[in-house]
């Protein structure tokens, strides 16, 4: 039995459908990213599962029983708020022992809870301060442990670190990522941030218009995207116009195309990611390797991002080798698309 699912979770705002008929299974202790661009429904679904929003359809089974229509209160679920959310006019440790004062924890276990997680967070010296003394990771770290101490069945995280600027971005995720692996609480996480879902994620739910697209491991999803969709929202990509779409046998420059599979359907379209593109000194003709003129080069310091013209048609590389950057706008080169790095995904999909 799964640890929680959704089953047909449907939620509608007006004549909007925000959430449609959405399906999933998550296992426990594992941390799962909805993913997606704005407006797509992932804080909406976010928000059905908390109970801050009742589906119009729909159930949510934990260990088998639903809650779908059980008051948030009830659920024994943290929440975590884009926002902090924390209580002005009480002080860290205040904020922290808040769920411990519903749930009616006793004084002295309160105390001992409050200062775990205080410590945990790297705040034991802050407890007695307010949230307006802190910085923005800091009172990040203080609404994590206070939905954190009623030790919820659930963790729920809303956006939670993008207000903060990108250095603090980059520890916290690993120090959320650390404390859902200590706690081994089941954790439900929404951003619209490729690299903060493919850094931390056991596993990945991309949406849009309020469908779940694709849901796999972050490494599922990069290298085999099952659609147009979720091949350009993660990361970028090289589309390949072939001699014609009906072509039975792929082909590029009156050549053939390998990796593309031996059947190309008119529904489909050839791709290839910008890391995967070789620029080769050799100029031989062999598989997969066309000529090609540089456009321009950007050098980014851990990679140059070389613009390319190949077969009539723009194509981009990421390069890492030293002297990259020394390619010249105007430069004939040799450009090889490695087959296992090709990849044919269905229009209609």
């Amino acid at each position: 039995m799964s640890f929680m699912t959704l089953q047909n979770i449907t939620k509608r705002f007006d004549n909007t459908v925000a959430v449609d008929r959405i399906s999933l299974e998550v296992k426990e202790g594992e941390l799962v990213f909805f993913l997606g661009p704005s407006g797509c429904g992932k804080t909406t679904l976010l928000r059905v599962i908390a109970g801050l929003e009742i589906p119009d359809t729909g159930k949510i089974l934990l260990k088998g029983n639903d809650l779908a229509f059980t008051p948030a209160r009830l659920r024994n679920f943290g929440m975590v708020f884009q926002s902090y959310s924390l209580f002005p006019n009480m002080t860290l440790a205040q904020n922290v022992s808040y769920g411990l004062e519903c749930h009616r924890w006793t004084h002295d276990v309160k105390q001992k809870r409050v200062k775990e997680l205080l410590d945990m967070m790297h705040l034991e010296g802050h407890k007695d301060k307010y949230p307006s003394q802190l910085s923005g990771g800091q009172q990040q770290r203080v609404a994590l442990a206070r939905a954190l101490a009623p030790n919820p069945l659930v963790l729920l995280l809303d956006e939670p670190l993008s207000a903060l600027d990108a250095k603090v971005r980059a520890e916290l995720r690993g120090e959320v990522r650390d404390l859902q692996k200590r706690f081994g609480i089941t954790t439900v996480m929404v951003t619209h941030d490729q690299e903060e879902a493919m850094e931390m994620a056991d596993r990945i739910v991309v949406m849009n218009q309020g469908r779940i697209e694709q849901v796999g491991t972050s490494t599922d999803l990069y290298y085999r995207p099952t659609n147009m969709f979720v091949a350009h929202f993660l990361g970028k990509m090289n589309r390949l116009r072939l001699d014609s779409p009906r072509q039975k046998l792929p082909t590029l420059a009156g050549r053939r195309l390998c990796g593309a599979g031996d059947q190309h359907q008119e529904t489909a379209s050839v791709y290839v990611r910008p890391e995967a593109v070789e620029i080769l000194k050799d100029s031989r003709p062999g598989t997969n390797r066309f000529t090609g003129r540089v456009i321009k080069t950007s050098f980014l310091g851990n990679l140059t991002r070389v613009e390319m013209e190949v077969a009539g048609q723009p194509i981009a590389a990421e390069l890492r080798y030293m002297g990259a950057s020394s390619l010249q706008a105007g430069e004939e080169i040799t450009v090889y698309f490695p087959p296992e790095a090709v990849l044919t995904i269905m229009d209609s999909q």
